[in-house]
């Protein structure tokens, strides 16, 4: 759903059907405006909100959800069971689904990326990740960290899957990126099972089940499959095994399907005026030719008439 609201009962309506139930104070004295573009994504939803001016949201308990929210630029001041902290670009803050909570902010221009995981998505992958069963909500202690390696990874799986989402979902790129927020978040957050997390995470299986959120984190990047074997704590032979038995692809492979699928979507995303050999190496392919014919093989067209079907849409809006 991507909604501009313009007032007051439009964006309660909007934000609470996609989100949560909530109040909406509006405490500027411009005139009120939203902005929300946001999309299911499996056992999540993810988007970003904007608001023209400062706003206070006050919510109950979420009860069936998680929320995390993370800054884009600017910053919120947030409360989660009368706890107060505040999110900025590099300090996502997590709300669980049992106490009142409320955000103020938007004093100077900000824009929200909001992760809302339900429930059953978030218990039910920290149940497969540590082999227990999850009985009570889990107590995150309220921020995560993006400075930290496992929060930068957890950052940039988040923001990524936010600008993946607004192209529509995929059977391919969509679960990996979701799942692996999830994964990342239940790594990267301190909260009341993270010993079992830690365990788990020095486990070969965990690092094979990392090595392609990996894969996405550096899909930007000149990276090497030794260097992401290394980087998860696997060997190179052992990650290889572990990715044909899920994939039925090598690493390298699922590496380049990845990237590929990245580039096309840059592409199809684009006014039509982007450049097909920049954008190939934005995603690590750097040789046009080879890009061209893998491209042509893998989406059964060329990258240029990808391309030339965006401009035309783009004309037409």
């Amino acid at each position: 759903m991507d909604m501009t609201a313009r007032t007051i009962d439009q964006a309660i309506e909007v934000g609470s059907h996609i989100y949560h139930q909530h109040r909406l104070t509006h405490r500027g004295k411009d005139r009120f405006g939203m902005r929300l573009c946001a999309r299911p994504v499996g056992p999540a939803v993810i988007g970003t909100l904007q608001y023209s001016g400062p706003v206070r949201v006050e919510a109950a308990e979420f009860v069936d959800s998680y929320q995390v929210n993370v800054p884009v630029f600017g910053e919120v001041l947030m409360s989660y069971g009368g706890l107060q902290e505040r999110a900025t670009p590099q300090r996502a803050v997590i709300h669980g689904p049992s106490a009142p909570t409320w955000i103020d902010g938007w004093h100077r221009p900000t824009r929200l990326v909001g992760l809302k995981i339900f429930r059953t998505g978030l218990e039910n992958e920290l149940a497969r990740m540590t082999g227990h069963a999850v009985e009570r909500p889990v107590r995150f202690a309220g921020i995560l960290d993006a400075t930290t390696a496992a929060g930068q990874e957890w950052l940039i799986l988040t923001r990524r899957l936010a600008w993946w989402a607004r192209g529509g979902d995929d059977s391919f790129i969509t679960p990996m990126l979701t799942e692996g927020v999830i994964r990342t978040l239940l790594r990267a957050a301190r909260h009341d099972h993270s010993p079992a997390v830690a365990e788990v995470t020095a486990a070969p299986s965990d690092a094979a089940a990392r090595a392609p959120m990996l894969m996405h984190v550096h899909a930007h990047h000149a990276i090497s499959i030794p260097e992401i074997a290394e980087a998860a704590g696997i060997g190179t032979r052992a990650l290889e095994k572990q990715v044909l038995a899920h994939w039925r692809l090598t690493p390298s492979a699922l590496l380049r399907q990845i990237r590929l699928c990245y580039a096309r979507r840059e592409l199809q995303q684009s006014d039509g005026r982007a450049q097909v050999a920049a954008v190939a190496a934005r995603w690590g392919m750097p040789h046009p030719g080879r890009f061209a014919a893998r491209y042509t093989e893998h989406f059964g067209e060329p990258p240029s008439a990808t391309l030339t079907r965006a401009r035309a849409l783009s004309s037409q809006l």
